[in-house]
Formats: C-alpha cells, structure tokens, sequence
C-alpha cells in the first residue's frame, strides 16, 4: 500500500500509518530537499569561502606558512594546502547547490553533496575520541 507524507492513502488501497520513525525521516527529507534549507546552504558555503579569504590573505602578509611546515609533514596545515585541496572542493560544492536550486524550478531532485562536504571538513576522529581531545580541537 501507498500513502502520501500525510499517512493518507494513495490509489484506493486500505490506510497506512506511518511509524514515529517513519514520520521523523519523512520530516527529514522534506526539510533537507527544501529550497529555503538549499539557500541557506549557500550563504553558509559562501561566507566559509570568504571569511577563509580574509583568514589566509592575514596568514600570507604574516608568513605563517614557513613557521608550519616541515620536512616530516610538509604544508599540509598551510594555506597553500587551502588554495590546492579545500577551495575547489568547496567551489564544486557551491555549484552542485546552486544546480540543485535551479533544479527546483522543474521539481527535479538529486543529492546535494553535502555529506561528502561534510566528511571533507570534520575531523578525522570519532565522536568517542573528540569529547577526550582538547578544547582547541573539539568541534
């Protein structure tokens, strides 16, 4: 049997109700696909891009790069490191939400990529071990 999101059913068949767990994922999606949470996405991509801006032009005029890296782990924690691996994941990242707002003018759906974005900028720990690490490094 079919329902819509309402529990209410689709094509004659008998009435289905949808479990708690049913109407929270339901409730999920729908946000999650909305155009209002797609916009707001997108002011967040691109204030990150241009606060990062200002942080690394700082970072460039003060010559942090050459006090961080090293022989052992190079630039990796350098803004040279942003301007090659971050900044154009986050501008793909910026595109594929713009398509998906343009999408929603024809109701064609599709994923965001916002979970990808979201493993590329946490940290590489488990929730275990981040509520032992220091104060500086937990999110």
């Amino acid at each position: 049997m079919t329902t819509n999101l309402l529990g209410q059913p689709i094509g004659g068949y008998p009435a289905y109700t949808l479990s708690l767990q049913q109407k929270r994922q339901a409730t999920l999606l729908y946000h999650w696909m909305s155009l209002d949470y797609l916009k707001g996405l997108l002011t967040m991509i691109d204030a990150l891009i241009q606060g990062a801006d200002v942080h690394l032009e700082l970072a460039k005029r003060q010559g942090r790069d050459a006090l961080i890296a090293n022989p052992r782990w190079g630039v990796r924690d350098t803004s040279a490191n942003w301007s090659t691996h971050v900044y154009p994941a986050l501008e793909d990242f910026r595109k594929s939400v713009l398509k998906d707002i343009a999408n929603r003018a024809v109701e064609s759906y599709e994923f965001t990529g916002a979970n990808q974005c979201g493993h590329m900028i946490s940290p590489p720990w488990p929730a275990s071990a981040r509520a032992t690490s220091p104060a500086c490094c937990a999110s």
